[in-house]
């Protein structure tokens, strides 16, 4: 007796969801593979390190980019692209802000954005991440961060953590980072390698060379 082979057709349905599902996996495959943002460099430091900066509210009407202010945008540029945008010195000095002396820095970055969000959190988590001795808010620290405002919320350092921030600006639109007058000054450790003694320089003195990184 001869046996007759059936072939069985596939289901029209069921071809395409499976075409639909290899296309998913195909178009997932690379954002999964995504790397993490990157993080600045940290230098090779001691375990020395500068106090946490008292509060020195912008009183002074200069509006000149600092080195240290300079410095840390160069960095953020080195770590995260050339094309960041970043404002340090404006001239608003019927304002109350370290804009007008050159040491706040505005980092544009949108805070509805994932990419941006993801990046930003990276940068601050190194920011404010212990460093291999143990140091609290490490490179804050080092860099003399002052306080730093992202997404309606804002850490001080001399507070020494997060709160909601209530300005009537809401810096979903860029991170804003204030310097100590060391830290604009770039005569802090990150940059020199030599932690300062004792409490924060009040008031601006000859500016260094900027140190080559």
């Amino acid at each position: 007796m001869q046996q007759v082979l059936v072939r069985r057709r596939v289901p029209a349905p069921a071809v395409a969801v499976a075409t639909l599902l290899l296309l998913l996996v195909t178009l997932l495959a690379p954002v999964t593979a995504q790397a993490a943002p990157a993080v600045p460099a940290t230098p090779d430091l001691p375990e020395q390190i500068e106090a946490y900066s008292s509060y020195q509210g912008g009183t002074v009407c200069d509006p000149v980019d600092r080195p240290g202010a300079r410095q840390l945008a160069a960095l953020i540029r080195r770590t995260y692209g050339a094309d960041e945008v970043i404002g340090i010195a404006r001239n608003a000095c019927y304002t109350t802000s370290e804009h007008n002396d050159g040491r706040a820095l505005d980092w544009m970055n949108d805070a509805s954005s994932k990419a941006d969000r993801a990046k930003v959190s990276a940068f601050l988590d190194w920011l404010l991440a212990p460093d291999q001795y143990g140091n609290t808010h490490a490179m804050a620290r080092r860099l003399g961060v002052m306080y730093v405002i992202w997404n309606r919320r804002i850490w001080k350092s001399y507070t020494q953590g997060w709160s909601d921030y209530t300005g009537s600006v809401p810096h979903t639109d860029h991170v804003h980072i204030s310097l100590s007058v060391d830290g604009a000054s770039g005569r802090t450790s990150y940059w020199t390698g030599r932690p300062l003694a004792g409490p924060c320089t009040p008031s601006f003195v000859a500016d260094p060379a900027p140190a080559v990184v």
